[in-house]
């Protein structure tokens, strides 16, 4: 009966009701942008904040022509100018290209440059296999006047260039930066049945555009269809980093720019393991942000049912790369993270039919704790789209919803409340702190580490999903602080354990994976 109830307990605190989560509405609408339209397209939309002016792009399309659209709001997003159409993309009598991902920096003198992808699909095509390639158009506002340049990088000649021109490929994850006033493009490249799979770099430092060329190469050897993904450019420190997933190894990736050269490849996390049998399909989310002393990368990954995993890289000047890992109940969708001060704001989407459990997620570095909030909002809105916020400020919020009976998809402006009352995990309230075993999932042997906000006897343990204890990995007097320890797991089956932290009367605990 002990093991019973004690198995009762663990699954109550895996559950997620761990989190004191919060009761009243997070989001407050304050305007809907657009509802005359039902092809607000699903593209990502893009926000930014420039000397206390919010500015928004996004897309409208109809049968014929798609529309890449500009406001502002001065206050907060109540109210919002009438709409700017800054650029028009008509479709051909043969394909239509939808105009999706609008990207956005500034540069130091304040103009606007915008990337915005294509995606070609023919009229009445009977197979996928002759959609046309992605193209990326180039848009800006010099002096006032707005200037599009058409299919600046065009994914059939990065395709060329690799060998494989004749396939269908594609642009995705498009990402645009403003580093020592040049622009930088990132993305990457997918073609059918071909041999490689890249990373895709531009820029206009020499004051034009290249075509786009490859900043790496993973040469498959067979056909997969996800190799390299989830493109990343941050900023810190005066350097430029180029980040990317690399799926079959399992390992965060990375090069730094340093004016005129890429540096070789380094390997920024590489402690994941995947379980066995290798999952068919391995779902990556990646956010980033940066400022002049921080640079952090939010990533989600779910490398099997019932295991959801935020990382969170965080690098300062001068400083290696450094992780922190959180599980979730869900398999989200990241949102861009933003940084206020010393705290990282990460908003993570997950919606179905009927529901909506996206939350907002803040994170402290130097005092390692994560807490969350539930995403509700005070109009009844139960499902969020394409929820985006400018690397300055997290108000105001862009989000799409749908309402079903009007087949209309409305984009919304809200703010978000209680940013700087966001309830923080019980641990907090204890003194006692036990981080994610790190790496997780992991084969024989894994670090956990603790913190204590006062010297005392601790005690930390292993135990299976039925409540028995495998192994005692701490049992002594400790001084205060931050702690690790090696767990060897080298005879222990495959499976989900849990660990728990015991001192001053209180306990914490959390769920690791062992795999073959």
């Amino acid at each position: 009966m002990k093991t019973l109830k004690y198995l009762l307990v663990m699954l109550f605190l895996m559950s997620g009701t761990v989190y004191s989560w919060a009761q009243n509405s997070i989001i407050n609408r304050l305007s809907v942008i657009d509802s005359s339209s039902n092809s607000i397209l699903m593209g990502r939309q893009s926000i930014v904040e420039d000397q206390g002016t919010f500015y928004l792009f996004y897309t409208l399309m109809n049968t014929s022509v798609d529309y890449l659209i500009m406001r502002s709001t001065t206050d907060n997003g109540a109210t919002w100018t009438t709409p700017d159409t800054i650029s028009v993309h008509a479709h051909s009598t043969t394909a239509r290209y939808h105009l999706n991902q609008p990207t956005v920096t500034l540069d130091d003198q304040h103009y606007f440059h915008i990337m915005c992808k294509y995606t070609g699909e023919p009229l009445y095509a009977s197979s996928w296999a002759s959609y046309p390639p992605n193209h990326v158009n180039y848009v800006t506002n010099t002096s006032g006047k707005w200037t599009t340049r058409v299919n600046v990088i065009n994914d059939s000649l990065v395709q060329t260039d690799q060998g494989n021109g004749t396939t269908v490929s594609y642009l995705n994850n498009n990402q645009i930066v403003n580093y020592q006033n040049k622009q930088h493009f990132i993305s990457d490249d997918y073609a059918w049945w071909a041999t490689k799979y890249n990373i895709v770099y531009s820029s206009n430092v020499s004051g034009d555009w290249s075509k786009g060329d490859t900043l790496h190469t993973f040469d498959l050897g067979e056909y997969d269809n996800i190799i390299l993904m989830a493109p990343s450019l941050v900023i810190n420190n005066d350097s430029l980093f180029a980040l990317w997933y690399q799926r079959k190894n399992c390992r965060v990736e990375m090069k730094t720019f340093a004016g005129t050269t890429w540096s070789p490849l380094q390997i920024v996390y590489n402690d994941v393991v995947y379980p066995a049998p290798k999952p068919t399909s391995y779902n990556v989310r990646v956010g980033s942000c940066s400022d002049d002393t921080e640079a952090r990368i939010a990533m989600f990954r779910a490398p099997e049912t019932d295991f959801n995993e935020l990382l969170l890289l965080t690098k300062s000047a001068g400083q290696s790369w450094g992780v922190d890992t959180l599980m979730l109940p869900h398999v989200y969708s990241i949102v861009n993270p933003s940084i206020m001060q010393d705290t990282t704001y990460v908003f993570l989407v997950w919606s179905d039919d009927t529901n909506n459990e996206s939350m907002l997620v803040k994170y402290t570095n130097d005092q390692a704790f994560v807490s969350q909030s539930t995403l509700e909002t005070s109009t009844g809105d139960v499902k969020f789209y394409n929820l985006q916020v400018s690397e300055q400020s997290v108000n105001p919020i862009i989000y799409l919803t749908y309402d079903q009976d009007k087949s209309k998809y409305f984009l919304n402006a809200g703010k978000i409340n209680g940013l700087t009352t966001a309830i923080r995990l019980n641990e907090l309230e204890t003194g006692i702190r036990l981080f994610q075993n790190h790496p997780n999932p992991f084969r024989a042997g894994t670090n956990i580490t603790y913190s204590i906000d006062k010297p005392g006897n601790v005690r930390i343990e292993v135990f299976n999903v039925l409540g028995q204890k495998m192994q005692t990995v701490v049992n002594g007097y400790q001084n205060s602080g931050k702690h690790s320890v090696q767990f060897d797991a080298s005879r222990l089956k495959q499976g989900v354990y849990f660990y728990k932290l015991d001192a001053f009367g209180y306990s914490v605990t959390k769920k690791m994976m062992i795999v073959q």
